[in-house]
């Protein structure tokens, strides 16, 4: 009967610490599916719908738009080489990444000015 109520006890234990781990709102919600080829592609919860998509070159706003889908990618194909800084913005929460583009755009052309583009 000891070896029961010790077994007992044990199961709360842990099912209790799964479901604090579970409402733990610090981890980023965001999940990076691909950097590569020039592109930040990622994934959003259903929450995260109609977020703000924000684009920094050097602390200065190159590009905004919104979340419209759950898989976004961001295309930095004919963007100058350097960092990125993307941020995702809903209310009080605040995702922030890093993208750092190093090939250069085979256009000269569009080097002069911003031409990021969003899928889905």
């Amino acid at each position: 009967m000891k070896t029961l109520k010790t077994l007992v006890v044990l199961v709360a234990l842990i099912a209790g610490s799964q479901l604090v781990q579970a409402k733990d709102k610090t981890c980023s919600c965001i999940e990076v599916l691909s950097i590569k080829r020039d592109i930040f592609y990622f994934k959003t919860p259903e929450d995260l719908t109609g977020a703000t998509i924000e684009v920094y070159s050097a602390d200065t706003l190159i590009f905004t738009n919104q979340v419209a889908h759950r898989k976004t990618l961001i295309d930095f194909y004919f963007e100058k080489p350097g960092v990125y800084t993307i941020k995702i913005i809903k209310g009080a929460k605040v995702e922030e990444f890093t993208y750092q583009k190093q090939s250069p755009s085979p256009y000269a052309e569009s080097e002069s000015g911003h031409h990021i583009e969003i899928a889905k």
